[in-house]
């Protein structure tokens, strides 16, 4: 993109209303920018684009905030991020298998949860695994598509002999 000063100062602007961050020197879009910030002075950010893109006005600002206690750490253990049983509930409905329920968080293990499988019974998975669904209901149905594909494979190749 071609921006000059002003047309790249108003689309940080827009980027970040009313922070007291302002654009010191610019010359190009994916070439480095100086940014005055009143707690940091002049902060150099490794591209224009970048900033922009940014959820701070500042760099330096956006480093201190990811360092923050609010921030999962081993050290702060109390603060890691949970997700509620609708949100849960809400990624097994996407999923393949979305005729399970009873969905929520294991309570004797954080990142796992637990529903149930009208098939299957019970079944506990891995919080980020849970959009597939039940696993067993996964592998009949991948187990139905290889006879499927075997079968067509066998059927292609009685009528070419």
């Amino acid at each position: 993109m071609i921006f000059s000063i002003h047309g790249y100062r108003h689309c940080f602007q827009v980027a970040h209303p009313g922070s007291p961050v302002t654009v010191e020197r610019y010359t190009r879009y994916r070439e480095p920018v100086y940014l005055h910030c009143p707690i940091h002075g002049e902060v150099k950010a490794s591209s224009a684009a970048n900033v922009l893109l940014a959820t701070h006005a500042c760099p330096k600002c956006g480093e201190e905030a990811s360092q923050a206690t609010s921030y999962p750490s081993p050290e702060n253990e109390g603060h890691k991020r949970r997700l509620s049983d609708s949100v849960l509930q809400r990624r097994m409905a996407k999923s393949s298998t979305p005729d399970c329920f009873d969905v929520h968080r294991d309570p004797s293990d954080p990142l796992f949860a637990l529903f149930i499988c009208p098939r299957h019974g019970p079944q506990k998975v891995r919080i980020g695994a849970l959009v597939c669904g039940c696993v067993l209901c996964r592998k009949d149905r991948n187990q139905a598509k290889r006879e499927a594909k075997q079968q067509m494979a066998s059927s292609r190749t009685k009528i070419r002999k």
